[in-house]
Formats: structure tokens, sequence, C-alpha cells
């Protein structure tokens, strides 16, 4: 199975020796059409990475202020609100 990017060279070399024009047009203008779009944004470094000891704080935390939501818990620690809920699951160690 072919790539896409070796497609589009095939497509490049078919079209290069097409003698139909509309053909040619047709090649160069799907060649185009398969470059990926660049990324529409990025996520903020904002946050600190999750390390075992902040795993365990959120927890101890957690235990101890049993009505505290998940925003505050990921705004006290730094990290993001699904890195709580991940923790609290545990799902993250």
């Amino acid at each position: 199975m072919a790539t896409i990017p070796e497609i589009r060279l095939e497509m490049l070399l078919e079209a290069k020796n097409c003698p139909d024009l509309f053909l040619r047009q047709k090649l160069l203008t799907w060649e185009r059409e398969l470059h990926r779009r660049p990324p529409a944004r990025k996520a903020n470094r904002h946050c600190r990475p999750m390390t075992e000891a902040t795993a365990e704080a959120i927890r101890e935390y957690a235990a101890a202020h049993p009505r505290a939501g998940y925003q505050v818990m990921s705004a006290r620690f730094g990290v993001s609100i699904g890195r709580v809920s991940e923790t609290l699951a545990g799902k993250r160690t």
C-alpha cells in the first residue's frame, strides 16, 4: 500500500507525462489537495508536568476537601482539569 506522499509523487509524474491538458490540470489539482493543513491551534504550555508527588498531593487534597471541584484543584496544583480527573479516577499514577 502506498503512502500519501508516494501517491502525490506519482500524480506529479503522471501529470508531467500526460498529453491531455484537462487530465493534467485535474491531477495537479488533486496533488495540491493532498497536503496536510497546518494545525488550527496548539495547546498552551502553562501547565506543569504531572509527577507522582503532584498526583499524591491531589489525592490527599481531594480526600481532605470532598466538596472541592476539579477546577479549584487544577488551579491549586498547576495542572489541567483532565489530569485531576485522571488522577482521581486512578488512571494516572
